[in-house]
């Protein structure tokens, strides 16, 4: 945390919504476990594409990325959760309310002279809304009845 924190603060990005995006693009999850589905690709598909004539863009955009679009939804998922339930990096960040997640927001309904149940749940309902919708459209794409 103490890193990344000093190199968002040197870039100027406190309180901005792409420092909390920042360092989950990087992560070292994605970037291993990329590295490792490009190992295990067949060496024979990428020279035949090089020789007809591809260049290194087009055998990544044109050969890789269409054959490892499993690897990268799961891994789109797995940051996208990891994302979503960060709390401490956020709240480190964000100073003000417009530039906070809803995990920090949800929290305000708790306070010292008493927890506010209806709307927390009223708040983690819409919060959870999202993540059923990825889920229904996801899982419409992938059903494929034989």
């Amino acid at each position: 945390m103490i890193p990344n924190y000093l190199l968002i603060a040197q870039m100027g990005l406190l309180d901005s919504v792409l420092a909390l995006i920042l360092p989950n693009i990087a992560a070292a999850l994605a970037i291993m476990l990329l590295a490792r589905a490009m190992r295990g690709f067949p060496k024979e598909v990428i020279e035949a594409a090089r020789m007809d004539g591809a260049s290194n863009w087009r055998v990544l955009w044109e050969v890789l990325v269409p054959n490892l679009r499993g690897t990268i939804a799961s891994l789109a998922i797995l940051i996208f959760i990891s994302t979503r339930n960060e709390y401490f990096w956020p709240l480190l960040l964000s100073r003000t309310a417009e530039n906070s997640v809803i995990q920090i927001g949800i929290q305000m309904f708790m306070t010292a002279e008493g927890n506010q149940w209806g709307p927390l749940m009223a708040a983690s309902t819409l919060a959870s809304l999202p993540v059923l919708v990825i889920y229904v459209v996801l899982q419409r794409r992938s059903y494929n009845p034989s």
